[in-house]
């Protein structure tokens, strides 16, 4: 298998009466590909992309990420998967040891990294952090989640 990505005939519609979102789109990814979604506003770019990443249940059609399917396998799919948006779409007031102490835990990172990430950035950036401050945040994050 040498495609990344494959999208089969997927079609989203967020109200049964409303017209589609997204209309029968088919696409594949080779792997290594470079490969961009262009469009007007409201084109089903973030869609597709939030059906790829599990976010959005398509209405009908298949995407297959390594050729795991992302509505029959959406753990497995989400393993597969790395995603960085445009713009950090949360709250801008968190500094770095505050973000990765959030998405690490969602990103599935081994327990303690993403305390001993946050200890490094602080150092960084000439913060220091009592470790068990780190670890209420990384608790309170992962409980958020």
């Amino acid at each position: 298998m040498n495609h990344a990505v494959t999208v089969t005939d997927l079609v989203k519609r967020y109200h049964p009466q409303a017209p589609p979102v997204v209309d029968g789109l088919s696409f594949t990814v080779v792997k290594g590909e470079v490969f961009g979604l262009l469009g007007p506003n409201g084109a089903g770019k973030s869609t597709t992309v939030g059906v790829l990443t599990t976010r959005i249940l398509p209405t009908s059609g298949r995407c297959l990420v390594l050729g795991t399917d992302v509505v029959a396998h959406p753990g497995a799919a989400k393993r597969l998967l790395a995603v960085v948006p445009q713009r950090q779409n949360l709250d801008r007031s968190p500094d770095v040891r505050q973000n990765l102490l959030f998405h690490c835990p969602a990103d599935r990172c081994p327990g303690a990294a993403p305390r001993a990430a946050g200890r490094r950035s602080s150092r960084h950036q000439g913060v220091h952090v009592p470790r068990d401050r780190l670890r209420s945040l990384a608790t309170q994050q992962c409980c958020s989640i």
